[in-house]
This record gives structure tokens, sequence and C-alpha cells, in this order.
């Protein structure tokens, strides 16, 4: 809680979309948790979202959530984000920009330091986004994610890879995504152990790291795993 009665930080909270995956949950909760009295806070979308799901819970909450553009094609999306967010920094009175993930970034980066207002840059993952197979995005995402006043991951792998990418040790920050503990799953009823994987089909969510773990996995073992998605 803010001290001596100040004002919360405005915060605007910039992500690709707000559809039902696990970095726009997380993003949801703790906006819902922070706002208003810890924050207040602001989130900016660079494409549509489809999914009512986080929207509604925002909208009744107070959240202004914000689409930046019309979503007809990646590039011309993009590039209508980064003409309009400039202006929603500025009437939004934001003290901080924090974008979260990599396409976030390189439109949120820029146009708060434009705006000369900090801004932080959320890594959710080890993969990097799907944009950066192409080597001259790769190098400019990462330029600008290295230019960010602080780079935070949700995981210690997280904040290594970060560092890996060329972001200043000191820079980075570890912040658990503080998940709720739950009881612990009870033993298998048989000898097979069987392991579950629910995410989207893409290089990104990391199936095959999950594929060459399984592979070391001793011969006499009984297991098998179901994967889960679409893509």
């Amino acid at each position: 809680m803010p001290e001596g009665g100040a004002r919360p930080p405005r915060v605007l909270f910039v992500i690709p979309r707000l559809e039902p995956g696990g970095s726009e949950g997380q993003l949801t909760e703790l906006v819902l948790r922070a706002h208003p009295d810890r924050l207040q806070s602001t989130i900016a979308t660079l494409y549509p979202t489809a999914s009512r799901r986080h929207l509604d819970r925002l909208t009744e909450h107070g959240v202004p959530v914000h689409v930046l553009s019309g979503g007809r094609g990646r590039t011309r999306a993009l590039g209508g984000a980064l003409a309009r967010l400039p202006g929603l920094i500025r009437s939004s009175g934001a003290d901080v920009v924090y974008a979260w993930l990599e396409e976030a970034a390189a439109v949120a980066v820029p146009s708060a330091k434009l705006r000369r207002v900090p801004v932080a840059v959320a890594r959710r993952n080890v993969c990097g986004s799907s944009l950066e197979r192409h080597a001259p995005l790769r190098i400019a995402i990462r330029r600008i994610e290295a230019s960010a006043a602080v780079v935070t991951a949700n995981s210690r792998a997280g904040a290594e890879e970060a560092v890996r990418r060329g972001i200043d040790p000191p820079r980075v920050r570890v912040v658990p995504n503080c998940h709720e503990p739950l009881p612990a799953l009870p033993q298998p009823a048989g000898p097979r152990v069987r392991l579950g994987c629910m995410a989207h089909l893409r290089p990104e969510k990391g199936h095959a790291r999950l594929l060459e773990a399984l592979a070391l996995l001793p011969e006499e073992l009984d297991w098998r795993a179901d994967l889960a998605g679409s893509g």
C-alpha cells in the first residue's frame, strides 16, 4: 500500500492479447488483486481479443482495457499499435509502462522512451517469440529488451535466459507467479506414472524439451505422457 495517503502508481500494462492463456491469466490476476488500491492499472493489447473471459472480469473491476490495432495482419497491427501507444501513455498519465512478452516489448519500450516514462519488460518463458526465427527481428527484439530499466522473469531459468539474451544481470529480477499452493496429488494407484501437459502446440511452448527429458527416463519405468493443445 502507498504510504501517507500517496496516490498509487499508475501502471500501463501492455500485452499482445488477453486470450485465456497462462501469461494473460497471470496478468489479469495481478491487476485484479492490485487495482486500484496498490496500483492504478490500465491495460493495452496490441491485437483484439476474441474471448471475453478476462475482459469481463477486468471491466467489472473498473480496469480500462484499450485495443491498439484492428488486428488486420500482424505487421499492419504492430505498426498501428506503435503509432497509438505513445498517445495512450500520455492520456493515461502512466508512471511506469510494463510490457509482457516480446511483441509487447518491441512496441512498448520505444513508445515509453519517446514519452520519457520508465519501462519494464516481463519475460514469461525461455524460448522467446516465434518472431525470433527471423534474425533481423531477433536482433531487434533483444536489443529493445536490453534497453528496458528492469526485466522481470517468473523463474530462475527465465532469469538465466534473460542474461543469455544480453540483458545486464543487475537489471534482471525474479518475480515468482505466486500461485496459491495446492494439496499434493495422491500417489498413482498402480505402477504406471502418468504425465500430462496442456499447452498450444507451438515451438516456444517447450514440447521438444519435454520429449528430450522423457527419452532419458529409465527403460524399466512404466510411464505414459498425454499432450493436449491446439496448433
